[in-house]
């Protein structure tokens, strides 16, 4: 009886130390590209961060806080672009687009400085009783080839779990393999 237990003991302690092996700790999924932010700039000096951009693509933004009919300074990586007058909720729309590497054009048909890496867009202005109010839209541009975004994993992983069932199946037929050879072995 002794030896069935050391057995069983001796058995047990690789299978636990596999199982503590080949278990896999949790992470936050990476690669996955994120949507569009969904918040607007909105205070006295707010900031909402694009990510990336890559040549072509563009963007579409209502920044508030200004004193309605104002007028709202626009520039582009300190380059001033164009003024624009906040409508009666105090906000400006603004449009860009990534035109060139070095090129961001605002509004369409204007054109100001851009480079490969952080820029910014920054509306500057005034609430109704006077106090400065600043929004900035920082966005990248990727310059080169726009690198792929990996799919998202979906589902289980599996393979650890088969990899920890076959361990397991494999030591419970070497201990019944065991077992009736102590038998056969007992009974003659």
């Amino acid at each position: 009886m002794k030896a069935r237990l050391g057995m069983r003991v001796k058995c047990s302690a690789p299978i636990v130390g596999l199982l503590f092996l080949v278990a896999a700790p949790a992470y936050a999924q990476t690669g996955y590209p994120p949507g569009p932010a969904t918040t607007q700039p909105s205070g006295i000096n707010s900031t909402q961060d694009l990510g990336t951009l890559a040549v072509g693509q563009s963007a579409d933004r209502e920044l508030c806080g200004f004193a309605p009919g104002s007028t709202v300074r626009i520039n582009v990586n300190g380059s001033f672009v164009t003024n624009k007058t906040a409508d009666g909720n105090g906000c400006v729309r603004v449009r860009f687009r990534v035109a060139s590497e070095t090129v961001v054009e605002v509004d369409d048909p204007i054109a100001a400085p851009a480079h490969c890496g952080p820029n910014d867009l920054v509306a500057a202005g005034s609430q109704s009783d006077g106090t400065p109010v600043r929004q900035t839209v920082q966005f990248e541009i990727v310059c080169g080839s726009l690198p792929r975004a990996s799919t998202a994993t979906t589902g289980a992983n599996i393979a650890r779990g088969t990899l920890v069932g076959a361990a397991l199946v494999g030591c419970g037929v070497l201990l019944a393999l065991g077992s009736r050879r102590r038998k056969a072995r007992d009974q003659a």
